[in-house]
């Protein structure tokens, strides 16, 4: 009492906001009690009265947790959830607002929960006790958090192999994957069996090759990105048909399309009376797609469901007897699902693809002389095999200072470009990121 410097009958209230208490001191039982008695009448007209509130949900939608609410605090058949969304008929949505309005000045019942989702602002309209409201705060507080999001750098390229790799490439030129003290290596899966998740184990060297028909997945830091590509290329003929940058939400999935329409004789029909030939065109869609699917653990690990599908139109080939010419279709297809670490890069490999060619070389005009024409060329049969490889590395972004600094990284990368374009006097202008906009001054 002395350190509140309390002296006869007075009184000294604290506040602990953090437990949503009030702590009494005095040297007066009787006022002790006074305080205790208007409390707990206080306490009572708060929690017996109803109010309408309003919370503007920031990062979910709103229904997604007017629906949570609705199974926890809705429990008597008055109470539900209702949506409001914005229509065309906008008499219709004036109508419903009124209803809404009428409800709040209306006497209600103590036990009425109502729940209301207002979708054009994404906001819930909750008609409870206030202090039933401030457990819903706390609970809402708890979901509506910054969405957690993924950024995939992906390259898609295609590697001709040399005779030294008819099996596939060789990873192990890629230098072993050391993580702690331990080299890892994910398990071979079949493209087409089922997509469940590869595990890791320990090996000594990295994965040589993939078995016929199987994928090889291949764990690597983000920093030997480079490295690595290069030491493709020392190798090999690699040919990068996509390098796609996607940022998704986690559990939400993203896809990219790159590629033309063809157009595609599908049927042909001739008519008899007049000698006409007719053709069925269709347009058929070639090139790369790609869809993924990451979900994050709390110990920000991805779990990455990947799809992949290259195409290409090939030569033409006579159809049956009448020699109808239509394209042949070249499809690649690969199915997964993976485990990668965060900021831990992943390569998909094992998707080989074989083709022969036919040519003939000769000597110019002599060649070309009947019968002896066969001593001055000859005929070359080349087989190519090609291996198509993904190369995935994810960012995961857990709160907006890990976004901002992405983006900062980003512009640097803008700068640097400006920087080697100013330097080679190249004629392109690109604009200065940090000059502000003539429309905006600091001048009143």
């Amino acid at each position: 009492m002395n350190a509140l410097r309390l002296t006869g009958d007075g009184i000294a209230l604290i506040p602990i906001e953090r437990i949503n208490s009030l702590v009494v001191f005095s040297s007066s039982p009787t006022l002790l009690k006074t305080v205790e008695g208007w409390m707990r009448k206080l306490d009572e007209e708060v929690m017996t009265g109803q109010n309408v509130f309003i919370y503007p949900v920031q990062n979910v939608e709103a229904a997604s947790i007017a629906t949570v609410l609705n199974s926890l605090y809705a429990t008597d058949q008055s109470s539900g959830t209702k949506t409001v969304s914005r229509t065309k008929t906008s008499t219709a949505k004036k109508t419903t607002a009124k209803r809404t309005i009428s409800t709040s000045t209306a006497q209600p019942s103590s036990g009425r929960i109502e729940i209301i989702t207002f979708e054009p602002t994404n906001s819930l309209v909750i008609l409870a006790p206030p202090g039933l409201y401030r457990e819903m705060v706390e609970t809402i507080k708890r979901i509506d958090v910054y969405p957690r999001e993924v950024l995939i750098e992906a390259i898609i390229a295609e590697v001709t192999l040399s005779d030294s790799e008819k099996l596939g490439i060789q990873w192990s030129v890629l230098n072993n994957i050391t993580l702690g003290n331990k080299e890892y290596v994910t398990r071979t899966q079949s493209i087409s069996g089922s997509t469940d998740i590869g595990t890791l184990s320990d090996s000594s060297p990295l994965l040589a090759g993939a078995p016929a028909g199987g994928l090889s997945f291949v764990l690597f830091r983000s920093d030997k990105l480079a490295s690595m590509i290069n030491a493709l290329s020392s190798k090999s003929q690699v040919n990068i048909l996509s390098s796609p940058r996607l940022l998704v939400r986690d559990r939400e999935e993203a896809s990219i399309e790159v590629g033309s329409d063809v157009p595609t004789a599908t049927s042909t029909t001739s008519s008899s009376t007049n000698d006409t030939l007719t053709q069925s065109i269709e347009y058929r869609t070639v090139g790369i797609k790609l869809k993924i699917k990451p979900t994050i653990n709390e110990e920000r690990t991805v779990v990455l469901d990947v799809e992949q599908e290259v195409s290409s139109k090939g030569d033409n080939q006579q159809v049956g007897q009448e020699g109808n010419v239509y394209p042949i279709f070249t499809t690649t297809k690969a199915k997964t699902s993976i485990v990668v670490p965060d900021k831990q890069g992943i390569i998909i490999g094992g998707i080989m693809e074989q083709t022969k060619n036919k040519s003939s070389q000769g000597v110019p005009f002599l060649s070309s002389i009947p019968l002896l024409g066969n001593l001055f060329k000859y005929s070359v049969d080349t087989v190519t095999k090609k291996e198509l490889i993904i190369i995935i590395n994810p960012y995961v972004l857990a709160s907006q200072t890990e976004a901002d600094h992405l983006t900062k990284q980003f512009m640097s990368k803008l700068k640097n470009i400006k920087k080697l374009l100013k330097d080679n006097e190249d004629s392109i202008s690109v604009p200065d990121l940090d000059e502000k906009d003539p429309a905006k001054t600091d001048e009143p």
